[in-house]
């Protein structure tokens, strides 16, 4: 049975001077290419900080939660999702982040909501065991480690982020558990040559993926990965973290490339003929959920030295980028 995750979009209201507001789709694209490539931020960490106190804070039916759009101006979300609520497109075009309220799990074909299945946690541990196990026999982790040692050895890393390495607790097809397993092993993996070639110890791990329920965490917090929510991980992000993230259904690399350069980045592979800049057009053309974007490939290649990580059907087509 296949699942899909329901939202429901919080309601935005226009909170900036009226002069400045969005009129048509015309003047809203024409604005957002002129402003994406004078260079000015989508994200700041101080926004993200700004909006992580608000939803931290007791929030009652009539509160709003704010955010600051591309503009510079202040757009308003209702504190709680209304149940026919939807954002006014124009009114929320500039903002790089909305607000939503996760639902539940309903099936992607009958529309009927479903409740999360979960292994137990011995189940859960026994998986991600078998992953560690796994993992550190194959060959991607032996190239992986001999790309990684000298690269640790010059640069200051004291802490390993990783994105969207999904549930070890819901039951999948076999090779579908050990990938989340694997991924969760080559941060453990990552994390332990760390401490064994520099004078760190005790590096955080920090992980962030919506999917995760408390057999998870408890499962993750006895390997001493500390579970985050969002925006917490990328928060964590820095220029000492090692940063990892596969197939992310989230603008994992966007948001990055907005907040720091990481020491070490670890993420599907970003190629110059697959650079999405939202002109895209055909039936053939889906958009990526993490999508090489202009800014992504700039980065990577003004900033970064590029390294090979081997073809993984854990994976998919992954990289390794270091920074210069």
């Amino acid at each position: 049975m296949l699942h899909e995750t329901h939202h429901q979009e919080s309601q935005s209201h226009w909170a900036g001077p009226q002069h400045q507001r969005p009129r048509t789709g015309a003047e809203i694209l024409s604005n957002l290419t002129k402003w994406y490539g004078e260079g000015r931020p989508l994200l700041t960490k101080d926004a993200l900080r700004n909006v992580q106190k608000q939803l931290r804070s007791p929030l009652q039916g009539v509160d709003k939660v704010w955010t600051i759009g591309f503009d510079g101006a202040k757009v308003e979300w209702e504190a709680w999702g209304k149940p026919y609520g939807v954002p006014e497109e124009e009114e929320a075009a500039y903002c790089s982040m909305t607000v939503s309220y996760l639902l539940g799990l309903k099936d992607m074909v009958t529309k009927v909501p479903v409740v999360y299945p979960s292994y137990t946690v011995d189940e859960s541990r026994a998986v991600l065991q078998q992953s560690i196990r796994t993992w550190e026999e194959s060959e991607t982790w032996s190239h992986l480690k001999k790309t990684l040692i000298p690269i640790l050895s010059r640069h200051h890393v004291n802490k390993i982020v990783g994105f969207s390495c999904f549930s070890l607790s819901w039951p999948q097809e076999e090779s579908e558990d050990i990938r989340s397993g694997i991924q969760h092993a080559l941060l453990l993996t990552v994390r332990s040559l760390l401490e064994r070639t520099t004078a760190e110890h005790n590096v955080p791990c920090y992980v962030q993926d919506p999917a995760y329920n408390d057999v998870d965490k408890e499962v993750l917090q006895e390997q001493g990965m500390q579970f985050v929510n969002d925006p917490q991980g990328f928060l964590e992000v820095d220029e000492s973290s090692v940063v990892f993230s596969c197939a992310s259904n989230i603008a994992v690399k966007e948001i990055v490339t907005e907040l720091a350069r990481p020491a070490v980045i670890i993420w599907d592979k970003v190629e110059e003929r697959k650079i999405e800049t939202g002109d895209e057009l055909g039936d053939d053309f889906y958009p990526s959920t993490d999508p090489a974007t202009p800014r992504v490939f700039d980065m990577l290649s003004n900033s970064y030295d590029t390294y090979t990580f081997l073809p993984d059907t854990n994976f998919g087509n992954m990289a390794v980028y270091v920074r210069k």
